[in-house]
């Protein structure tokens, strides 16, 4: 499980072409959730049209640096590899919501995507340095969904940020009364 055997299963140009497009998304994920945190500030891409971006970004690269080859274990190797991203992915996502909380969030779903996003690369990039299954439809449906679910969770949890705000503060106004 921690061991690197993707990294040695990967040649030197895919360890290029990956890992340059990982840390591209991190940066630009991270640019977003901090401008995102600050309120007034420009945005170079709007967040939703930029997360869609990085994703698909990510598949075209997967899809183009990868084929298909035969996997009998498709589903059991798949789950656990989710199942160890998401592992990976949880400890980047609680440390983003340690800063998140210090911001001035305006859109709470928006910038849980992004940060669960962000999370979700972590756990993708970890994956990529242990996994030597190089099957094209093992990265995107199980390493590329480490990040789906990790942007949907950061999604999940932000409305739910929403909803006890909306609550709070009609419950405040409510004694008012």
């Amino acid at each position: 499980m921690l061991g690197m055997n993707g990294w040695v299963a990967l040649s030197l140009v895919r360890r290029i072409v990956v890992f340059l497009t990982l840390a591209s998304s991190a940066v630009l994920f991270a640019i977003s959730m901090v401008r995102q945190m600050v309120p007034g500030s420009k945005h170079i891409f709007a967040p939703t049209v930029l997360l869609v971006a990085i994703l698909v970004a990510l598949m075209t690269v997967i899809a183009a640096s990868f084929r298909s080859q035969q996997e009998p274990a498709f589903l059991a190797s798949g789950v656990m590899c989710m199942k160890n991203g998401l592992m990976y992915a949880l400890p980047a996502a609680f440390l983003l919501w340690l800063i998140l909380r210090r911001g001035a969030i305006l859109f709470p779903k928006l910038i849980g995507a992004v940060a669960g996003g962000l999370a979700g690369l972590a756990g993708l990039s970890v994956l990529e340095v242990n996994c030597p299954d190089l099957n094209v439809f093992h990265i995107l449906v199980w390493h590329g969904g480490v990040v789906v679910i990790g942007s949907l969770g950061g999604a999940l949890l932000g409305a739910a940020v929403e909803l006890i705000e909306r609550w709070r503060t009609q419950g405040d106004l409510g004694s008012n009364d």
